[in-house]
């Protein structure tokens, strides 16, 4: 809010007539990164959802990003145990 205060960034106001889909697909919106989208992962007893949720994330805006000429899924289970000294117990 400090930011728009200062005259530093605008508030955004989208138009009255914004049609707003009823559903939407990433894979179908980018099918040359429809399968780093479509990965799902299994993190089974492992308490690490961030680290899966930030690696997939970033893996699928990574290749929309480049329009699909990379596609590298980043690794969860490096961001999980490589965090501090938490591993599966939350990070």
């Amino acid at each position: 809010m400090a930011a728009i205060q200062r005259g530093e960034v605008e508030r955004y106001v989208p138009p009255e007539n914004l049609a707003v889909p009823t559903e939407w697909d990433a894979a179908t919106a980018f099918p040359k990164c429809a399968k780093t989208i479509g990965d799902i992962r299994d993190q089974s007893n492992c308490g690490c959802c961030w680290a899966f949720g930030g690696a997939e994330a970033a893996s699928d805006r990574i290749c929309i990003a480049s329009k699909g000429k990379v596609q590298v899924p980043l690794s969860a289970q490096e961001m999980c145990f490589c965090a501090e000294d938490d591993g599966c117990d939350g990070g």
